[in-house]
């Protein structure tokens, strides 16, 4: 309770920023489409006095992306993604790999692996990411599903094009078989 006035100007600047994204809001609206440019202001910006900066905000536009795992029915050392943009974007990828084993007599278990972190450039509006599988996952996979337990992977792509668009895509893979 030693802080309080600290703690009130906290509040209060979050209040005036809530406040100004609420006007912003408005203005929008009420000038209608087309006529409202988002703008960012940054303290102290390039004034030798410090004082404030407005920069026109970044990205605004829409990046056309979609992402689309390969119909694998057997997990084998790699998980394929397929990545479309409509234009040239740079795509990230990363998941976990989500086995749920089966023990008889003691129930569930579960066991996660994380999947090597893949990224590629879509320059012909197609590209096809490849997810590492450690062998320690494609091993306890086997084992899992010897046992009638399930394998499946959830994935995450990122897509950015040159003017900072960005898309993202979550994928839920089950796996029938493993290699």
């Amino acid at each position: 309770m030693g802080d309080r006035p600290g703690k009130l100007k906290f509040v209060g600047a979050c209040v005036a920023a809530l406040a100004g994204g609420v006007l912003a809001a408005a203005v929008a609206s009420a000038q209608g489409p087309g006529d409202y440019e988002p703008t960012t202001t940054t303290p102290g910006g390039g004034t030798p006095g410090g004082g404030t900066t407005t920069l026109p905000a970044p990205g605004g536009g829409q990046l056309a992306f979609r992402a689309k795992a390969t119909r694998a029915a057997k997990l084998g050392a790699f998980v394929k993604v397929n990545v479309y943009c409509d234009e040239v974007c740079s795509a990230n990828a990363f998941g976990r790999l989500r086995l749920t084993k089966i023990k008889k007599g003691k129930g569930k278990d579960s066991e996660s692996f994380r999947l090597g972190n893949a990224s590629g450039v879509v320059s012909d509006g197609h590209e096809i990411i490849k997810l590492k599988v450690p062998n320690a996952g494609r091993i306890e996979a086997k084992r899992a599903k010897k046992f009638g337990g399930r394998v499946r992977a959830k994935i995450t792509v990122n897509a950015a094009d040159a003017a900072g668009n960005t898309g993202l895509e979550r994928l839920r893979l089950n796996f029938r078989d493993v290699k």
